[in-house]
């Protein structure tokens, strides 16, 4: 496992880690987070796939985990920026420095989104998506429809402009995520 900084196209740093660097299968599998999920959380999961004989990259966006800024509040980031600058950032390493490894992607909720939202669809040969939706109020079942009206058009408004990001931690769905992501 190798932790390292990767450059965007707008120059910001992400953090990705490398599992599995001297495996010999000419695979490679990114892996693509859920909103508010650190890289972390997918190791395990990486590890496996790595004692299978691939080469895994995990990473975080820009405002979660490693790639955060030392201060959220206020910190511009958006779902376009997640999937054109982080996303294509760590698809343009695999592909710079494993030309001749065939590609997959693993996404988990927005994780799997990004894939529609950039180029990057050239490059996988396979992709999974787990859980990837987007949060369409019509796609909740009638009874969940007046939690999630509240909690998209009161709280994360109203808690996000309080605290200058969204604070996910406090109603247990993860890390802060920035403004801008939480009204994407």
């Amino acid at each position: 496992m190798k932790t390292f900084p990767v450059k965007t196209s707008d120059g910001y740093t992400i953090t990705a880690t490398a599992f599995g660097e001297q495996n010999a299968t000419n695979k490679i599998i990114v892996i693509s987070s859920a909103i508010g999920v650190k890289q972390v959380f997918y190791a395990k999961y990486a590890t496996y796939l790595a004692n299978k004989g691939y080469l895994v990259f995990t990473y975080d966006y820009r405002g979660i985990g490693e790639s955060k800024p030392p201060k959220l509040k206020n910190f511009s980031a958006y779902f376009i920026d997640w999937a054109d600058k982080d996303f294509m950032a760590i698809t343009q390493y695999t592909e710079e420095f494993y030309p001749n490894h065939e590609k997959f992607l693993i996404g988990h909720s927005i994780g799997g989104i990004m894939i529609g939202l950039t180029r990057a669809y050239k490059v996988y040969s396979k992709i999974v998506t787990i859980g990837s939706q987007y949060g369409y109020i019509k796609n909740f079942h009638q009874k969940d429809k007046p939690k999630v009206i509240f909690f998209f058009r009161a709280a994360i408004p109203i808690l996000s402009t309080f605290y200058g990001y969204f604070p996910s931690q406090k109603v247990g769905m993860g890390e802060p995520i920035p403004n801008g992501i939480a009204s994407d």
